[in-house]
């Protein structure tokens, strides 16, 4: 875009490289490329994506913001990302959970879970359940026992994605903080470029990339085992799950790079990563894990019960990690053998909420967010592209949705702020909310990057979408709540309250509401502890109050009746504070 800007006509070429190392890039050196058609359209549709990106954010943000009188800020991916909390926030602001009941036989040896005809387990009504157990009558019959051998190779390798969310799920990181510290780690030269999508490797050296391994007692013994074994190394290397030259798009998968890591120089956040990405690549060369899982069903005069259960064979690649042994052992039982049926249970549960996302599955739907769009050829398009946001922004938007108070990080989880909330709903069905916009402009994007497309009617295109749009939103009738987050109910209209720059107040205030509260109260400050009490009706700890000579101690609790703050004196009476 520079080179275009400034009208040069020297020729000249692209330096193609997918990493910093320094043996690809003497290769990328050794091998420069022509500037074709095809490179060309790849640097027309990167050009145009960011520069409809910043159209997009200014023209719909400014006018969402105008119409509502509140920061309003939108994008492609960031809107799209919030709806997604949003709708799960709803679904549990709305869910209510619905009793069932399970009926368990115990046959001495072992305990079976009630199938019916269907092979439905539950009952929504508990008398149907409890009226079943007389016509189990007092015997069981084993009609069959199964017995299969189940074999788990080790996981793919890591994008940043999944490396994303396997720390996630083990040290608590977010999106943003994998990242930086992968990055770190990329530029001690210790592990492969971080940014990549990709969990596949183009076939490597990979006697030196176990190097490392040697090195660390965790995995010493394993890694010198394949080492040795080069029959094991050229078996992974002819294994398309983790070596596919076809599957590598611009980046390879993350890996450690040769290089011997001084652990005593590595922070704890350091060590962490680089032994997650260490065991992921040293698993691939070892066996798989083997269990042996086990049914067995059970006649109980003409009802069926159905018992599983799993013994470990071999731990397999999973030696390199801990685990917990949650088998059900099941004793050694024979067809035909018949068993007392000692008791029958009647075990009452709830219907469970949908989980809560945290930065692993957000970041997983964001990634597989084609399961959210119904066009088949659009869906195809989104699986291609790997979801709305790359493996090296999805953290950044998030954060930017937490530090705009649209969401909200409590410990893991996600929280949906009624900002967001209200942002959302006031958008309705416009495809701003929707990865159908992402979709449909992937679509013709791919198509600019193949040069099979005109970026000039693309821009055309677009910015008579954004124009539209633009008067859509002008047109819309819609209320914001407040940006900041609520600190509580207030006691008077039953709105949010929130912290303004000097005083806690209603959102409503000067509109339908008069609640406020000063920070400063007669020379006590009144924290957001303390303002969280009065708002529950509760009266505060007791605070030291003066006026000119005049110091004295008093709690202090908002009267309904009068419809101010009064001193509390801790008998039931009170006084009013003006």
């Amino acid at each position: 875009a520079f080179l275009d800007e400034i009208g040069t006509k020297i020729p000249f070429k692209r330096l193609w490289f997918s990493d910093l190392t320094e043996g690809e890039l003497t290769r990328a050196l050794k091998n420069l490329r022509d500037y074709d058609d095809v490179l060309n359209g790849v640097k027309e549709a990167s050009y145009k994506r960011s520069q409809m990106d910043w159209l997009i954010g200014m023209n719909f943000s400014r006018a969402y913001g105008m119409l509502t009188k509140k920061k309003a800020p939108l994008g492609r991916v960031m809107t799209p990302t919030l709806k997604i909390v949003v709708d799960r926030e709803l679904e549990l602001r709305n869910f209510v959970p619905k009793p069932f009941w399970e009926l368990e036989g115990d046959f001495g040896k072992y305990q079976g879970l009630y199938l019916d005809e269907e092979g439905n387990a539950s009952f929504d009504d508990k008398a149907k359940a409890k009226a079943m157990i007389p016509q189990f009558g007092k015997k069981g019959t084993v009609v069959d026992v199964t017995k299969k051998k189940e074999t788990k190779y080790a996981p793919e390798l890591h994008s940043l994605a999944n490396l994303q969310n396997e720390c996630n799920r083990a040290f608590g990181y977010t999106m943003s903080e994998t990242l930086a510290v992968a990055q770190s780690l990329y530029e001690k030269k210790l592990l492969s470029y971080p940014r990549t999508d990709s969990a596949h490797l183009i076939a490597k050296n990979f006697t030196k990339m176990l190097k490392p391994h040697r090195f660390i007692p965790k995995l010493k013994y394993e890694a010198d085992d394949v080492i040795k074994n080069k029959s094991i190394q050229l078996s992974v290397a002819k294994n398309k799950k983790y070596v596919n030259d076809k599957k590598v798009t611009d980046h390879y998968a993350i890996t450690p790079t040769g290089l011997t890591p001084d652990f005593g120089k590595l922070t704890k956040d350091e060590e962490n990563v680089y032994m997650t990405v260490a065991r992921r690549f040293l698993s691939i060369f070892l066996p798989p894990m083997v269990t042996e899982k086990t049914a067995i069903v059970t006649d109980a005069n003409g009802h069926t019960f159905k018992t599983n259960g799993s013994i470990l064979i071999d731990l397999g690649f999973m030696r390199l990690y801990p685990t917990r042994n949650s088998d059900t052992m099941l004793p050694v039982v024979k067809k035909g053998e018949v068993y007392d049926l000692v008791d029958v249970n009647l075990v009452e549960r709830k219907t469970s909420p949908p989980q809560r996302y945290n930065d692993e599955t957000l970041g997983r739907i964001m990634e597989n967010v084609s399961r959210l769009i119904e066009d088949d050829e659009l869906k195809e398009i989104m699986k291609e592209k790997k979801g709305i946001g790359t493996p090296a922004t999805r953290g950044n938007i998030v954060d930017k949705l937490v530090d705009l108070t649209m969401i909200e990080r409590k410990k893991k989880s996600f929280y949906a702020t009624d900002y967001g909330i209200s942002l959302i709903e006031g958008l309705g069905d416009l495809d701003i909310t929707s990865p159908m916009l992402t979709a449909t402009w992937e679509q013709k994007l791919t198509e600019m990057e193949k040069a099979n497309y005109d970026s000039a009617q693309f821009d055309n295109e677009m910015r008579d979408y954004i124009s539209k749009t633009v008067t859509k939103l002008k047109g819309l009738k819609v209320s914001i709540a407040s940006d900041k987050p609520s600190l509580g109910k207030c006691p008077k209209c039953g709105r949010n309250v929130i912290d303004g720059k000097k005083f806690y107040l209603c959102e409503s205030y000067k509109d339908a509401c008069d609640f406020i509260v000063g920070h400063d109260k007669w020379g006590t400050k009144i924290s957001k502890t303390e303002l969280k009490k009065i708002l529950e009706g509760k009266a505060t700890k007791k605070l030291k109050f003066q006026n000119g000579e005049k110091e004295w101690e008093a709690s202090l609790i908002f009267d309904k009746a009068k419809g101010q703050l009064v001193f509390d004196n801790g008998s039931g009476g009170s006084k009013s504070t003006t």
